[in-house]
């Protein structure tokens, strides 16, 4: 069980407490929202021009000091202005399936399906999918969230 990570009526994220004491969520989707929404570092080559700030999370220089070379996060920020083309959904699939990764590398899930779409202007959907692991085949879950990133705002929803 990990902490619930809840989106208000505003759009914010938030860690909802109750009696006291903070939500506990078995679903991966607070998982899910850090691993696809906190900024991995970029190499300067992958970097557009009107970037400069390489970003990352400030505790991936201690995980790297223990080995980790992959970073905690996506690189879903690289693709913010980036135009509606084919090319740029297949890149945010693989920058999602990479971010989700760990998931299956830690054995909480058996398998991860990514897909992006733009439904609207200005819209870009990820539906991801994630098979749990289980010692019983009868007994593995699938959950499916789906995310919509505007310009302005990002909502998470079970689908």
């Amino acid at each position: 069980m990990d902490i619930l990570m809840a989106q208000n009526e505003q759009g914010l994220f938030d860690l909802p407490v109750r009696k006291g004491d903070l939500v506990g969520d078995d679903s991966l989707g607070t998982e899910i929202m850090v691993s696809l929404f906190t900024d991995v570092r970029a190499e300067k080559d992958e970097l557009p021009p009107e970037y400069s700030d390489l970003r990352g999370w400030w505790a991936d220089a201690l995980l790297s000091m223990q080995g980790d070379e992959q970073g905690t996060g996506s690189k879903l920020w690289l693709l913010r202005r980036q135009k509606q083309l084919e090319s740029v959904l297949v890149q945010a699939e693989a920058y999602a399936r990479s971010a989700l990764q760990w998931l299956m590398d830690e054995g909480l899930a058996g398998a991860v399906s990514v897909t992006a779409e733009n439904p609207a202007q200005g819209t870009l959907t990820l539906t991801v999918s994630i098979t749990r692991s289980s010692p019983s085949v009868v007994q593995r879950v699938t959950d499916v969230w789906q995310i919509n990133i505007t310009e302005n705002s990002i909502t998470l929803g079970a689908v």
